[in-house]
């Protein structure tokens, strides 16, 4: 099985083949409303802590949008 980037960036984190495609069976689920909302309230509420790595910080906001 091949992986595009997007689905890659989901399981970066993953440390077994199982936790991998749990993570890829979410990802590919169709949203519902309340995942969307989920997601909207997620990013209107990322704040940086004032020590914190600004350009780690805007990945995660990225990988969350996408």
């Amino acid at each position: 099985m091949s992986l595009n980037s997007s689905q890659r960036k989901h399981i970066k984190h993953c440390n077994t083949s199982y936790a991998m495609w749990k993570a890829l069976k979410v990802v590919n689920k169709s949203h519902g409303h309340l995942t969307i909302i989920n997601y909207i309230c997620t990013l209107f509420h990322c704040t940086a802590e004032e020590d914190v790595d600004i350009p780690h910080h805007l990945d995660i906001i990225k990988e969350t949008w996408e």
